[in-house]
């Protein structure tokens, strides 16, 4: 049996690694219009996406352990 992450600490990670190349891009680039604007146009639909991705495993989760 492998040992599962729950959920939520799946979300929050990947929250914080989102946030964090968010902002080492802005600190690299060290333009903060035009790059750090291009950077989360970039950057937030992934952020979403892979929240939505980390709720539907939830919900897979969840529907597993209530059969």
């Amino acid at each position: 049996m492998e040992r599962q992450i729950p959920g939520g600490i799946t979300i929050v990670i990947v929250n914080l690694f989102f946030l964090l190349s968010i902002l080492s891009l802005k600190v690299l680039l060290n333009e903060p219009s035009a790059s750090f604007v291009i950077s989360i146009y970039l950057f937030v639909p992934t952020l979403l996406a892979a929240n939505f991705w980390s709720l539907g495993i939830l919900k897979e989760e969840n529907q597993s352990c209530s059969n």
